[in-house]
């Protein structure tokens, strides 16, 4: 009988089926369960039975899944938490919550690894900032999550088939979500090692020096696509052109880096970098029309979400504006929930004043005990028009990660303010245009309009002058 079951679950159904759905139990075939559950009285086994475990910790440093290796030959080699409630993989980078706390030449980059096998070895031998996707191909929510640490990401993978096909899937995700003011590069080993392996080998130093050499997102861009043809005919030129223009035209907030693709490419192939840059526009295009005739229902949605105010038309006009920025505080820091004064008269002021786009404001709150995890709080928007919306939102970058909790406290103090502000503004602006465009109103109804006005500015004014209260 396992850890788990022995001291957590033993003798308690409903503690066991806790258990089960967070991945520390699995259930036994029926063969196993019909003869264990007359024997044991359970249908349950421990998942990581007989392994070294590995806590997998969110960026505040909580345990929230495991990895498990076996100590001999059986297989599988290493198994994993299955997602749960509070365990989302596309949401967590093993070793981020300390790679948070490292300081000074250590934060010049952050290293991406595929196992956090990997990221142990590599600590033990002097290299700290690394952190490990989990399993799953590197999510733009992870990648935001590094670039608040670094303005440098470089990717390690093995320089095998599996570790070149991780690149691309991880490319493919970065390039929408890449800014001029950051840079990702890509390293691939030698075939026979990993960064375990050359770590033991070679040392840090051996381990920064293929760092160091990594490729820049450009030059990857351009290399690996370029291993594909034969760029001496025309036909192979004009592929190479036409897939590489497909990534730069995902480039939607570096328009600098999009640039220095299209003079390498230029350079590349002989042509003149205005022949490329027209050729891309064309290509841009093409991925736009044939992306709205295929997903037209998931476009017009997000289009209805843009012109009620919930997310952007594009990627790179989104505005943080107070809704947003309030949102952002809740999912990221649940516990600020119990710090709004006067919850209850801030819900009916939304409840009755404001307009459609702020009733997001009201869902957040009425979906936040103040105990949960991003990942938790997005999944319960699964399936709505704010899905999209909460995720972006999740990892947008707030304040500093050592800024104190009264600074968080006070920051969402003055988002709640500058809503309010829009509000009442709103209120006024819809008193006005009734005092001056409605010609039927009595004197004595000018008046109360008028006194509504002056109220409702001096309201204005009062949370301006006193924004923490």
């Amino acid at each position: 009988m396992g850890f788990y079951f022995k001291n957590l679950g033993q003798n308690n159904k409903e503690r066991e089926n806790d258990l089960f759905v967070l991945g520390l139990l699995n259930e036994r075939d029926n063969t196993q369960q019909n003869q264990y559950v007359q024997q044991q009285g359970s249908k349950y086994y421990d998942t990581f039975r007989n392994r070294i475990i590995i806590p997998i910790r969110d960026r505040r440093g909580r345990t929230i899944a495991f990895g498990g290796r076996v100590l001999d030959n059986s297989k599988p080699k290493y198994i994993n938490s299955k997602e749960s409630p509070i365990y989302k993989k596309g949401y967590e980078l093993f070793n981020l919550d300390f790679v948070r706390n490292l300081r000074g030449n250590n934060k010049d980059f952050v290293m991406i690894t595929e196992g956090y096998m990997d990221v142990i070895a590599l600590d033990q031998f002097g290299v700290h900032n690394a952190v490990a996707s989990l399993g799953t191909a590197t999510t733009n929510i992870q990648l935001d999550l590094l670039f608040k640490q670094s303005d440098k990401i470089i990717f390690c993978y093995d320089g095998d088939n599996a570790g070149r096909h991780a690149a691309q899937r991880a490319l493919e995700n970065t390039l929408p979500t890449l800014q001029d003011n950051k840079e990702v590069c890509f390293c691939f080993l030698p075939p026979e090692h990993d960064p375990d392996s050359l770590v033991r080998a070679e040392g840090a130093e051996g381990m920064y020096k293929f760092l160091n050499s990594a490729e820049s997102l450009v030059d990857y861009c351009c290399n690996s696509t370029l291993v594909k043809y034969n760029i001496v005919n025309d036909g192979g030129k004009i592929n190479f052109i036409n897939e590489v223009g497909g990534m730069a035209a995902t480039l939607y907030n570096a328009p600098i880096t999009k640039q220095a693709l299209a003079n390498k490419v230029a350079n590349i192939v002989g042509w003149k970098v205005e022949q490329i840059e027209n050729t891309w526009r064309q290509i841009a295009l093409s991925l736009d029309k044939n992306h709205n005739n295929s997903y037209g229902g998931y476009s017009n949605q997000l289009n209805t979400m843009a012109n009620e105010g919930y997310v952007s038309q594009s990627h790179k006009d989104f505005v943080l504006n107070p809704t947003r920025k309030f949102v952002a505080h809740i999912l990221q820091y649940p516990y600020l929930i119990n710090n709004i004064p006067s919850i209850d008269t801030f819900k009916t002021i939304i409840k009755e004043f404001a307009d459609k786009k702020k009733q997001v404001i009201l869902d957040i709150l009425e979906n936040t005990k103040g105990n949960e995890s991003a990942a938790v709080l997005v999944e319960k928007f699964r399936g709505t028009i704010y899905f999209d919306f909460m995720e972006r939102l999740a990892s947008v970058d707030l304040l500093k990660d050592d800024k104190s909790n009264d600074i968080k406290v006070a920051d969402l103090i003055n988002t709640i303010n500058e809503i309010l502000k829009e509000i009442i503004r709103s209120k006024i602006e819809c008193f006005t245009n009734e005092l001056y465009s409605n010609k039927n109103l009595t004197p004595e109804q000018s008046k109360e309009l008028l006194t509504e006005i002056s109220i409702l500015e001096r309201k204005v004014r009062g949370l301006s002058t006193n924004p923490h209260k």
